[in-house]
């Protein structure tokens, strides 16, 4: 037996662990009254009539049902929010089935769904509209939960109707438009938050809103891994600091909103996995967006919207510590690189929404979108042809790095119809993007929702999806030397194919919910460096990606004053390399010594949570468990670092706990703790395994414990 063949049985063996945990909490939520229950997170207020029928708009981009919706779905709303020990959407989404997060070497999170992690096969939509960068495809998920009023996460395709991006989930934040409420937290690692939502008007009927916030933390001192060069530090300097504003007005059909963050963060290592502590990285976005419905008879309604969305970024990244040397040169402050750039998208969008009788509905419509770099520019204080300090930046190599000016656009029809019948209802829908740089993408799906009876439904989706080349992808010149990534203007957008199955059974007090789902991505998109060298790459279509797995929630409310969830996901990927003859030694590779499994994410994720009232007393304790992972083994740079340093990472089990206590006039106390180990401390491989050496034998750290304190006054 070869020692890939025993790795790849080795990361299986762990599994057992993890459903050991799974076991352990379940039996917690035994002694704890709730009857060895399953489910989707929601809230203790509501029982199990009103849970399944809540209702969500992302799946269908209209309200209906949780329990009609096409899609495999999950919602948290702001009750669920508040509950649990949660200071960011990416804690919220921790919670979520089938999803894994980890933060990189640049200190952005990053999520995977169903095992797919890449940034930009994710959407991010605040309030309907994506935020995704234009330049890299990159979303920022750990936004501050004191704006969010609501988070719908779709687990699978859903380009038919939000088009690029929506690969693997699509994540909707719905922001504070009716609330009135103060809050503060502070705590541990230098966690701090203000922010305040305030709806003019009437309760029933606010005509507008205004939210404010300030996120601030200070992970400097958490440790890394022992570096790999001399001289370096070995803990994190990383830090965040968020300013938020969000604020909307709505009269009849008229509504305009806006939204704008400005973040500072460190890096939680170098950009070139070495342990510096320089990096500054600023970014401002903003979102502006106008609609006024249209009552045309009854039976339709048309909706106009344009929408402005701006991007700012300026990045210092230190690229080597203090004290670095290279070819006899000393680069006594270190080596550093600014890269600045400036993004627009402007939009525009008329659908109309045709209801001929009252089991049909007919959505349609028409989109036009421009993105364009507006600016860019990238200097180092270093020449990297030889290694050379200079003490001021500039372009030292004399190479072209401008990609001012290059723009995309978009021009998109969808349609989408839906037929219910009294057990039934039946979605089809398409939407055809054609983009000036690289063509066509059509997108259909078909969805079928049954009910035979009250207690039992049954799920069935058939769905296309894709992911443009980003502007990073096709246009980034950056590379000098021997460093860098090659851009490449011939890429063809990412394809996913998805079928999914999934049922609903209600039993008294008990929701179960569960699906199985089939995925297959053709041009995945990725760097190819032949010589695994580390020498430039270039950017290409790599080759196909099929995953299969299992989803389960169960969800108990067995009383008023008490309910518990769990939820576990069972993941496999495999990885095919492209026909293309330049990949010929690769497959090769794969065929005769490698592995097509994919076991850079963990494929067996389960969490746990439980919520009690006592009174004006409410506790909530919540488990996440994660599988063990390690390196790839597609190539055989990958198959040198994965076996001859035998990179492991282990699995893990961490704690979440709340406990809220309300007091009169409007005002509440929280103390919380999350991200506590309970075992091996949680580590994660940032990216793609060929880099998994750089962090020890066990991978990068992540983040660990924080405690904090907060205060809510609602008015």
């Amino acid at each position: 037996m070869s020692k890939r063949d025993g790795m790849g049985r080795q990361a299986r063996r762990r599994l057992p662990h993890g459903v050991a945990a799974v076991g352990l909490v379940a039996a917690l939520m035994t002694l704890a009254g709730a009857g060895g229950a399953i489910a989707e997170t929601e809230t203790v207020v509501l029982d199990i009539e009103q849970l399944i029928n809540l209702e969500v708009v992302t799946a269908a981009r209209k309200l209906q049902k949780i329990n009609e919706a096409p899609s495999i779905i999950t919602t948290f709303r702001r009750e669920d929010i508040d509950k649990m020990a949660v200071e960011s959407l990416i804690d919220v989404l921790r919670f979520a089935p089938g999803i894994e997060t980890s933060i990189g070497p640049d200190g952005r999170y990053r999520v995977a769904i169903r095992g797919e992690r890449k940034d930009g096969n994710i959407l991010l939509l605040v309030d309907g509209h994506a935020v995704n960068d234009p330049y890299d495809g990159s979303a920022d998920f750990d936004l501050p939960v004191s704006f969010i009023e609501r988070v719908e996460i779709i687990r699978g395709p859903g380009s038919a109707l939000y088009g690029t991006n929506a690969v693997v989930g699509v994540v909707n934040v719905f922001t504070a438009r009716e609330r009135r409420d103060a809050a503060i937290t502070a705590g541990t690692r230098g966690q701090a938050a203000a922010g305040a939502n305030y709806a003019f008007g009437t309760r029933e009927a606010p005509i507008a809103s205004l939210s404010l916030g300030y996120a601030a933390t200070d992970r400097g001192g958490d440790k890394v891994a022992k570096a790999q060069q001399a001289g370096a530090a070995e803990k994190t300097d990383y830090f965040r600091r968020d300013g938020l504003l969000s604020a909307g007005f709505q009269r009849q059909g008229l509504r305009l909103s806006t939204v704008a963050l400005h973040r500072t963060r460190g890096a939680w290592t170098g950009p070139l996995f070495e342990l510096t502590n320089e990096n500054r990285l600023e970014a401002t976005r903003g979102l502006v967006d106008a609609s006024y419905e249209v009552k045309a008879g009854k039976k339709l309604k048309l909706l106009p919207k344009v929408s402005l969305a701006l991007l700012d970024r300026e990045d210092l990244h230190h690229d080597h510590p203090a004290g670095f040397t290279a070819d006899g040169n000393v680069f006594a402050d270190g080596a550093r690189t600014r890269e600045d750039y400036s993004a627009s998208t402007l939009g525009a969008e008329l659908s109309a929404d045709y209801a001929p009788t009252e089991d049909m509905g007919i959505l349609a419509g028409l989109v036009g979108e421009r993105q364009k770099m507006e600016s860019y520019k990238l200097v180092r204080d270093y020449q990297v042809i030889g290694m050379v300090p200079k003490g001021t930046f500039g372009n030292h190599d004399g190479v072209s790095y401008d990609q001012r000016g290059k723009d995309r656009r978009i021009l998109a029809a969808y349609a989408q119809g839906d037929y219910r019948w009294a057990k039934a209802n039946l979605t089809l829908g398409f939407r055809l993007d054609d983009y000036s740089d690289f063509g066509s993408s059509f997108n259909p799906r078909v969805g079928l929702v049954v009910r035979p009876w009250t207690w039992l439904g049954l799920k069935a989706l058939y769905a296309h999806a894709f992911r443009a080349p980003t502007f990073r992808e096709l246009f980034d010149d950056t590379s000098v030397g021997n460093r860098g990534v090659r851009s490449n203007a011939d890429l063809a957008p990412e394809k996913i194919r998805t079928a999914e199955l999934g049922a609903e059974v209600r039993a008294a007090w008990v929701v179960v919910r569960g699906n199985v789902f089939y995925n297959r991505i053709e041009d995945a998109i990725g760097v190819y460096d032949p010589e695994g060298s580390g020498a430039p790459g270039d950017m290409e279509n790599l080759g196909q990606l099929k995953s299969w797995g299992g989803e389960l929630e169960i969800l108990a409310v067995p009383s008023t004053h008490f309910s518990a969830f769990l939820n576990v996901a069972d993941i496999r990927t495999e990885f095919e390399w492209s026909s293309d003859p330049k990949f010929d030694r690769f497959r090769q590779y794969l065929a005769s010594r490698g592995h097509k499994r994919m076991v850079n994410s963990p494929s067996f994720l389960a969490n746990v949570g439980a919520d009690a009232r006592f009174g004006q007393l409410e506790a909530f304790v919540g488990l996440q468990n994660a599988g063990k992972s390690g390196a790839n083994d597609r190539s055989p740079i990958e198959g040198i670092r994965a076996f001859s340093e035998r990179i492991v990472i282990e699995d893990y089990l961490r704690l979440a706990v709340s406990l809220s206590y309300s007091l009169p006039r409007g005002i509440k106390l929280r103390l919380s703790g999350t991200g506590i180990d309970l075992w091996d401390h949680k580590h994660a491989d940032p990216d793609e395994s060929t880099n998994i050496n750089f962090y020890g034998p066990n991978g990068m750290s992540q983040p660990g414990a924080v405690y904090a304190l907060r205060l809510v006054y609602s008015m």
